[in-house]
C-alpha cells in the first residue's frame, strides 16, 4: 500500500514538474506587450500545438522565419502533443484562478492611455 502511494506521488510530482509551462511563461512574461486577454495559458496550449503540428513555429528559432531553419521531426511534434495535452488542464484551472486578476488588467489597460500620447 505504501508503495503504491509513493508511486503514485512520484508520477504527480513528475507530471506538475513537467507541466505548467504555459501558464508560467504568459504569467512572468515581462515584455511589456500588451495585455494577454482572458484565458492566455490555454490559448498558448492550444494554439501552440495547432501552429507547432503545421509546422508554422519551431521552438529552436520562434516563429517561422525568425530563425534557424529547423523543422520539428515526428518525435518532436509528438513530445509536444503530450507535454500541451498534460498542461492543458493544469492552464484551465490557473486561468480560472487567474481569470478575476486578468479582467482587472484589461479593464486597467483600457482606462490608462498608451505611453507617448498626450492625453489630449
Amino acid at each position: 500500500m505504501m508503495k503504491r502511494i509513493v508511486q503514485i506521488v512520484f508520477v504527480a510530482m513528475t507530471t506538475a514538474c513537467l507541466s505548467g509551462c504555459a501558464t508560467v511563461v504568459v504569467r512572468t512574461d515581462i515584455s511589456g506587450r500588451e495585455p494577454k486577454g482572458l484565458y492566455p495559458a490555454t490559448q498558448a496550449d492550444v494554439m501552440g500545438t495547432y501552429r507547432y503540428l503545421r509546422n508554422d513555429f519551431d521552438p529552436f528559432g520562434g516563429w517561422r522565419g525568425a530563425g534557424s531553419s529547423h523543422r520539428p521531426n515526428v518525435i518532436e511534434k509528438a513530445l509536444w502533443v503530450v507535454f500541451a495535452t498534460v498542461d492543458l488542464p493544469i492552464s484551465l484551472v490557473m486561468d480560472t484562478l487567474c481569470l478575476p486578476w486578468d479582467i482587472a488588467e484589461k479593464r486597467k489597460a483600457k482606462e490608462v492611455p498608451p505611453m507617448g500620447s498626450s492625453g489630449q
